[in-house]
Order: structure tokens, then C-alpha cells, then sequence
């Protein structure tokens, strides 16, 4: 026989004569096992089930802002609607800053003529056409604005009238710049050009 085998029948005995004894110092630390591993997953269990609630809740609570719509049609009617909000800014930029003619003057925010051969000399800050037509006479007291400057009226060479065409032509225009136009035609602010 083997070894352990003849070692329990030597041992028989003893283990015989007192059953209880032994019952009791296997059975009491099997039951204190049992009761503490019992203890521990059923503390995670009701972790765990209590952590299913909370996200279920939160799923629940998305799907009723997402009106029942999954992620994949959500995040696409997000991307539509920030399409929707470029787009409208873009649309209010243009009406508060309409595109102007590259070669048009504008008083008050509205176009007023058209000039030929400008001559624009950063260091002088002064601005000369040879050339300006606008449709009516020419409000000197009022700054004109031509692209981005915003000029005012220093003086003139020579001025033609056609006919009974209310358009006056205005011959070798001499402007002085006073600022850069920014925002819509409206609400025009002023910014200083800096000294060179």
C-alpha cells in the first residue's frame, strides 16, 4: 500500500474513537469559508447590479432626450444642425458685411460710385483716383470708403457733368486716409492707421 493510505489506517483509530471532534474541526472552518466567500460575492453582486441600474437609468434618461433615436442617427442630426449654424453665420456675415466692388466708393454704407486709377500711397496715407463718377455730387463733408480705408475728401482737379445725368465725374481725387472700415456697413468703426 501506499504511504499516505497506511498512514490514515494506523490513524484509523483514533479518528474512530472521536468522530465529533473531528466533524467539528473540518466541518466549522468549511462553514466560515463558505459564509466569508458567500459574504464577498454577494457585497460584488449587489455592487454590480446596483452599478447595471445606474447605467440603465442613464441609458434610459439618453434615450428619451435622443427621443428613442439611436447614437448613429443622433450624432447625425447634430453634425445637421451644426451644418445649419455655419451655414446661418456665414449668411449673417454677409448681411452685416456685404462683398463690395473691388473699385466702387461708398458713403454711409452705400455704394455711391466707381473710380479708375487709384493710387494708394501707404506713407503719405493719401489716396488718389483719376478718375471718380458717382451718381450724384459728391458729400465732401461725409468720409468715403473704398475697400478697406476709410478716406476724406482733400480735393479735386477738374469736374464733368454729362448732360442732364445727375453722375458727376470727378477729375485726379485727392483723399486722406483716416482708418480702416471693419464690420457691417451700419456700425462702421474706426481704427486708427498706425504711424510708419
Amino acid at each position: 500500500m501506499s504511504g499516505w493510505l497506511s498512514k490514515l489506517l494506523r490513524e484509523w483509530t483514533a479518528i474512530s474513537a472521536a468522530p465529533m471532534s473531528l466533524a467539528a474541526a473540518v466541518v466549522v472552518p468549511a462553514a466560515i469559508t463558505w459564509a466569508a466567500v458567500n459574504w464577498s460575492y454577494s457585497s460584488v453582486l449587489a455592487d454590480k447590479n446596483a452599478q447595471i441600474e445606474r447605467l440603465n437609468a442613464r441609458a434610459s434618461a439618453y434615450q428619451d432626450k435622443l427621443g428613442g433615436a439611436s447614437p448613429e442617427q443622433a450624432a447625425g442630426e447634430m453634425q445637421s444642425l451644426n451644418d445649419q449654424l455655419i451655414e446661418t453665420r456665414r449668411q449673417l456675415a454677409e448681411i452685416q458685411s456685404p462683398l463690395r466692388e473691388p473699385n466702387a466708393v461708398y458713403q454711409n454704407g452705400r455704394r455711391i460710385g466707381a473710380v479708375d486709377g487709384a493710387e494708394i500711397d501707404a506713407a503719405s496715407q493719401s489716396v488718389a483716383f483719376q478718375r471718380m463718377t458717382v451718381d450724384r455730387e459728391l458729400d465732401q463733408a461725409t468720409n468715403l470708403e473704398f475697400r478697406d480705408l476709410v478716406l476724406s475728401f482733400r480735393g479735386y482737379a477738374a469736374v464733368t457733368r454729362a448732360g442732364r445725368n445727375p453722375a458727376v465725374t470727378y477729375h485726379n481725387t485727392r483723399f486722406a486716409m483716416v482708418g480702416h472700415r471693419q464690420g457691417s456697413c451700419a456700425t462702421v468703426r474706426f481704427m486708427p492707421i498706425p504711424p510708419k
